[in-house]
């Protein structure tokens, strides 16, 4: 697998410095009461993917929803959506001048629906986590030619593994940033497919 470029790991770092920053404004001796929290939450993000193959894809956007239900102040489960748009690395559709060939016309986009687990390391200070899902990855092609167009859904099974930071802006809503390593195949005996996902998004807990 291909190394993160640095302008992709400052992009993926910027959230988590900003939020650092805006935690600093809040009073540094504070303690959350861990013995009072809310049961439920629900997170819309909207983001970037950034592919390890670049020969294929370019960086691309995403946006998604979660549920989260906190068994206790230090763990939670969680159910998320997230849409990628993705987008080759090419232009398909045209013709070759040298080989007067025409390539198909394509758009891709991928659903993921992850189950997992969310850890809280140290929720009387700050809301620092790490996270762990099992998802369905479900891709979407659609292929259009000069006399022909045709579709192709892939489903793969896949493991994501993440870390975040949140700050409460107001009572019950929080800003916060996820980053996600999403590793696809790894059970089916495929061609191993990674990418990593950054999900900046809006809290809200009941």
């Amino acid at each position: 697998m291909e190394k993160i470029n640095r302008s992709t790991g400052s992009l993926l770092i910027s959230p988590f410095f900003i939020l650092f920053i805006l935690s600093n404004f809040q009073n540094a001796n504070s303690q959350t009461d861990t013995t009072q929290f809310d049961k439920w939450s629900a997170t819309a993000s909207g983001g970037i993917t950034f592919p390890f193959d670049r020969d294929i894809y370019k960086n691309s956007v995403n946006t998604g929803f979660e549920i989260i239900y906190n068994y206790n102040p230090y763990s939670a489960i969680f159910l998320n959506c997230e849409f990628d748009f993705l987008k080759f690395n090419y232009e398909p559709g045209g013709v070759d001048p040298y080989f007067n060939y025409y390539y198909p016309s394509q758009s891709i986009s991928r659903l993921e629906t992850s189950i997992g687990a969310r850890f809280h390391l140290n929720p009387e200070h700050d809301n620092f986590f790490i996270e762990l899902g099992l998802g369905c990855y479900q891709t979407f092609k659609y292929t259009t030619g000069v006399d022909y167009s045709y579709s192709d859904n892939i489903d793969e099974l896949g493991f994501n593994i993440g870390m975040g930071y949140e700050i409460k802006i107001y009572k019950k809503i929080n800003i916060s940033a996820t980053a996600k390593l999403h590793l696809l195949n790894l059970l089916s005996g495929g061609n191993l497919e990674a990418y990593w996902g950054l999900y900046p998004g809006i809290k809200y807990s009941f």
